[in-house]
């Protein structure tokens, strides 16, 4: 594998990673967010152009984090880990440049009404 190739799959794992770890980033403060109204503190009103209510806060959190994240981090390990293990390259670069570039404007799309509130799913692990 040339150092070319390495470039390729280092560029695609840290566009991937770095996109998975803002999602988990932006997810953990909204969890924050939950659990200081569970405690009484409501600092969703202080947000209120952006988050309009807890379930608003509690749809993009989920999203972001058991979802983004998660896809993101596993497209960008899984890239990385494979083609480093067994030293070859990626057969066709441009097709996961196209699967990220997919991505993005998906998650692009699927903001949309999270932020608009018109997608408050109560997306949630818990109880």
């Amino acid at each position: 594998m040339t150092d070319k190739d390495k470039k390729v799959i280092d560029n695609l794992t840290g566009w991937n990673i770095g996109i998975g770890i803002g999602a988990l980033t932006l997810g953990l403060f909204l969890g924050v967010m939950q659990g200081l109204e569970h405690a009484g503190f409501d600092f969703y009103s202080h947000l209120q152009p952006v988050i309009k209510s807890y379930y608003q806060g509690l749809s993009i959190h989920g999203v972001l984090n058991a979802l983004l994240w998660t896809t993101f981090f596993i497209c960008g390990f899984f890239t990385f880990s494979t083609t480093r293990s067994l030293n070859r390259p990626l057969r066709y670069p441009w097709v996961s440049y196209l699967a990220l570039g997919m991505m993005v404007v998906g998650t692009l799309i699927a903001a949309y009404p999270l932020l608009s509130n018109m997608a408050t799913v109560l997306y949630t692990f818990y109880p």
